[in-house]
């Protein structure tokens, strides 16, 4: 099990990075700290913070990422993982940091058995040239809520470059070719890594987060994938959970006080 909440901390640390310098953001690697960067000063997801040696103490990474960030004007987040980061934890808690975020880590050991479209809808994978406008869109409305994430969203996916790579996979599912729901997948070292999995308000409860969720899983699988991870919201554990994945960890996402 440890080997496989190290593999989820690693994986994360490099998709978020991916997600950052993909369209001209940057990682930061100093002092035991890796700091993805992005293009917008958002604290959701492209401006966070990692401890990366566990032997770094909780009030050296509040110092170091605080001046770090502040020199480059960018809010930022810090994201733990238990049980690793307990002590990163209790330390943000003590000292006044806001929980943004408990996300359970889950991981799928097997490719997802098909099931049958839901009715109308058609499933295809992305062209990045082609297709970069219309998964944009679907993320920013069906993924993010609120004007830092709906930054992130525009951020990320403001190139080709987002979803052009080799180990990249992005899907958009269609109900009566209106584009519905979107989801994408990264393959490193041998683990596929599921986000931005977003379903339109007007489309949801008819099963179009479970398409593009599986057909992201199956599609890490067929690139050579052993396990496949993400990190769930509250309303798609039992989603996830439905489809074989298994929790076998907690993620946390800090803000820092002010």
């Amino acid at each position: 099990m440890d080997n496989v909440l190290d593999r989820i901390a690693r994986t994360t640390v490099a998709a978020w990075g991916q997600y950052a310098s993909r369209v001209g953001g940057r990682v930061v690697v100093d002092a035991g700290l890796t700091f993805v960067v992005g293009t917008h000063p958002t604290p959701i997801i492209i401006n966070t913070v990692f401890r990366t040696d566990p032997s770094v103490a909780p009030m050296e990474l509040f110092a170091h990422s605080q001046a770090f960030y502040e020199a480059i004007g960018h809010r930022f987040a810090l994201l733990t993982s238990d049980p690793a980061d307990a002590d990163l934890n209790a330390a943000a808690e003590t000292n006044g940091w806001s929980k943004a975020a408990k996300l359970p880590a889950m991981v799928c050991r097997s490719p997802v058995p098909d099931r049958p479209l839901p009715a109308g809808a058609s499933l295809r994978l992305t062209d990045p040239l082609v297709d970069i406008g219309a998964f944009r869109a679907v993320i920013r409305e069906g993924f993010a809520s609120g004007e830092d994430e709906i930054a992130a969203v525009e951020t990320v996916f403001s190139l080709p470059a987002a979803l052009d790579a080799p180990d990249t996979v992005a899907v958009i599912a269609s109900i009566d070719g209106h584009d519905a729901a979107a989801a994408m997948v990264d393959v490193i070292e041998g683990m596929g890594y599921v986000g931005w999995v977003g379903t339109l308000p007007a489309f949801r409860r008819r099963g179009l987060g479970e398409l593009v969720s599986r057909a992201a899983t199956n599609a890490a699988f067929e690139l050579g994938a052993d396990i496949v991870a993400l990190e769930a919201s509250a309303k798609g554990l039992p989603l996830y959970s439905k489809m074989g994945y298994e929790t076998v960890g907690t993620d946390r996402i800090w803000l820092p006080p002010g």
